[in-house]
């Protein structure tokens, strides 16, 4: 199975890192906990180690690069693509739901639907109360 190794989190508040060297290259067989690379930020250098066992397929940055928390490092016993299994489809159909819910809340917020007249109300609200008498107590 394809897994995406990301930037870790090495230090609190750190957003990104600088890969100073890879100590694997593509073709590579790793186990889990070997080190794979080092990682420089403003406060340390430090060996990452991989979360995975598996065949490195891919290395998405060069040494000497400036990668944020968060983003892809590493493919293991994928094809190269850089795509885990089932990310494909699985961002497909959220992209497809999210562009639906956007034409709906467009949709609703066209002119066609919104007061063209100052101080016009829906129809049916508080229309009650324009002609009805005043309450005396």
């Amino acid at each position: 199975m394809t897994e995406i190794f990301r930037m870790p989190d090495v230090g609190e508040g750190m957003h990104e890192g600088e890969i100073a060297s890879w100590l694997i290259k593509v073709g590579d067989v790793v186990k889990e906990e070997d080190a794979i690379a080092e990682i420089q930020n403003d406060k340390l250098l430090q060996e990452i180690l991989s979360p995975y066992s598996g065949k490195v397929t891919k290395l998405f940055v060069e040494a000497g690069t400036v990668v944020e928390v968060g983003a892809p490092l590493i493919e293991f016993d994928g094809d190269g693509t850089g795509v885990a299994a089932g990310v494909a489809s699985s961002t497909l159909v959220e992209v497809a739901a999210t562009s639906e819910v956007t034409k709906t809340a467009d949709q609703a917020l066209s002119p066609a639907s919104t007061p063209t007249e100052e101080g016009s109300v829906g129809v049916g609200v508080g229309r009650e109360k324009e002609n009805a008498a005043p309450v005396i107590n």
